[in-house]
């Protein structure tokens, strides 16, 4: 069974903020230009990074799991000198220890957007 996680914040899009399948949690990449709560734009990758994570956390909220949870980050970043204010953002929210990850650079679908951020996570209710 399949069970499909609406976006618990921002614009409705047409696909799903996750989708859970078992213990596993897909989910959608996180944009991180605005935060949509305060409108306040996000100018750097870094901020961006952040806001992406903070969109991956409340998806994984809204999916019955945590960030601890995760074992697997897609990023997609417009440029390889992004990656440094991008990694110091990453390994703030994993001080436990890193995901695996893929890195895509390429273009992203807004100007303004640095860096885009999905995940797997891995969730049992069983080892709570």
């Amino acid at each position: 069974m399949i069970d499909y996680i609406a976006a618990p914040h921002g614009p409705k899009r047409p696909y799903s903020a996750a989708a859970k399948a078992g213990n596993f949690i897909f989910v959608s990449p996180q944009g991180g230009r605005m935060n949509h709560q305060t409108n306040e734009k996000m100018t750097t990758v870094k901020a961006q990074g952040e806001r992406c994570l903070m969109g991956v956390e409340d998806v994984l909220k809204a999916a019955g799991a945590s960030m601890t949870d995760v074992v697997s980050l897609n990023i997609m970043v417009t440029s390889h000198d992004n990656l440094e204010g991008l990694n110091e953002a990453i390994q703030a929210r994993f001080p436990g220890g890193l995901p695996a990850r893929t890195t895509f650079c390429g273009p992203l679908p807004h100007p303004e957007m640095l860096v885009m951020i999905g995940a797997i996570a891995c969730h049992s209710e069983k080892e709570r």
